[in-house]
């Protein structure tokens, strides 16, 4: 499987609207050598909770990852932190919640919102640079996957073209710490990862 995604539009890094309206987004083939494509956006949540992309754009994907973006989101205090993401949840597109672990957020009440809504957390290799030779974030890190263990809530693992790919030896070894179940990893298989991506829309 394929995945092509695109940042939603913000100030500083995003895609045109234009480019994805006037069908930029659709020149994307439903199959790549064979392998079927999905192409999600990358979406910045704003500070009511609201999501910065009318619903004429992104229904030209097949999901979105909502999260705060650093430049782009101003800390409101973990109550309203946590209030702007759960509420995001209710969207049919969004399938993956991308918290931003150096923001005081409420991890057991994020993840019954994902458990009620169906969409799953992200955990992303650039959480994990280190500092002082430990994961950064580590705590937020450990106390979202206790609650996503607790309450069954998938997780997905990702890295950006940043040159954060090498930091996946150090999620494996942080989910081993924590006695994390690898069943709720959705990205360890390409299959349920597309059927857990497409539930919504069926």
């Amino acid at each position: 499987m394929t995945g092509l995604i695109a940042h939603a539009p913000n100030p500083y890094d995003s895609v045109d609207i234009f480019g994805l309206t006037d069908g930029g987004c659709d020149i994307a083939p439903g199959k790549l050598y064979g392998a079927p494509t999905l192409k999600g956006c990358d979406l910045k949540v704003t500070g009511d909770g609201f999501i910065l992309l009318p619903d004429k754009a992104l229904n030209m994907f097949d999901y979105g990852v909502a999260g705060f973006h650093p430049r782009g989101y101003r800390n409101q205090g973990i109550q309203e932190n946590t209030d702007n993401l759960t509420r995001c949840m209710e969207h049919r597109k969004i399938r993956i919640i991308s918290p931003s672990f150096n923001l005081p957020l409420d991890y057991e009440w994020l993840v019954i919102g994902a458990k009620h809504h169906n969409v799953a957390m992200e955990l992303s290799c650039s959480s994990l640079i280190r500092e002082s030779g430990k994961p950064k974030h580590e705590k937020n890190i450990i106390e979202m996957l206790d609650n996503c263990m607790s309450c069954r809530v998938p997780v997905i693992i990702s890295s950006l073209t940043d040159g954060t790919a090498d930091k996946f030896p150090l999620v494996a070894k942080l989910l081993n710490e924590a006695g994390f179940d690898k069943e709720l990893i959705i990205n360890r298989d390409a299959g349920k990862l597309l059927n857990f991506l497409l539930c919504r829309f069926n």
